[in-house]
């Protein structure tokens, strides 16, 4: 891995989440990669040691003991990552949205790396962090979210028919800003056909 050079030496107790400008479509051409939203509950890591803290978007204090068991025994020493928590289920291959923290199928999905070995990463380019991210997590439980390079549409279409939340437009080179809603990152939900109310209630009836 790359050794980043320092901007600080001390791991931040919190980083605001950057965040996401919602569109009606998302951006084309080569200066973007996409990312799939899986529909769970953004949080941020932020590991020292055997010392895990999981944390909100506005900086609430999250309790997931199974996510935080898999970061301390990561073999890494510090880093800050920007994720999200879902549930795969027993039942299907499916995300669900975060229910307990206590549920043991909970996994970290980790989207973005801010902050490793006492090195501030927010001013590198998103390209160069989700490189450090991907080898970082190679030998852990940890899940990476990869950035992928496509058409939109396709990769919107799948989606759909993953039963996903929506997809992240990121601009290559952009760098993590904090707290701050800018145009380098673009997100869409996706909208599903609505069911009749037969079709609810025959799911209902199956899924009881």
């Amino acid at each position: 891995m790359e050794n980043p050079k320092p901007k600080t030496r001390k791991i931040p107790a919190f980083v605001r989440p950057m965040l996401c400008k919602t569109a009606a479509e998302l951006p084309t051409g080569d200066e973007w990669v996409y990312e799939v939203k899986r529909g769970g509950k953004r949080i941020i890591a932020v590991k020292d040691g055997r010392h895990v803290k999981l944390f909100g978007e506005n900086g609430q204090r999250l309790d997931c003991p199974s996510v935080e068991q898999t970061l301390r025994h990561a073999p890494f020493e510090q880093a800050v990552i920007d994720g999200e928590i879902i549930s795969l289920g027993a039942e299907s291959n499916r995300p669900r949205r975060q229910q307990s923290g206590h549920d043991p199928e909970l996994q970290l999905f980790a989207w973005d790396l801010l902050h490793l070995n006492g090195h501030d990463l927010t001013t590198e380019p998103v390209e160069r962090r989700k490189r450090r991210l991907c080898t970082l997590t190679m030998d852990s439980d940890v899940l990476f979210s990869p950035s992928l390079e496509c058409q939109p549409d396709q990769l919107l279409e799948e989606v759909l028919r993953l039963s996903l939340e929506g997809v992240v437009a990121k601009r290559k080179g952009s760098v993590y800003e904090p707290g701050r809603c800018t145009d380098s990152w673009v997100t869409l939900r996706v909208e599903r056909p609505r069911r009749s109310k037969s079709q609810a209630g025959s799911q209902q009836t199956v899924t009881r």
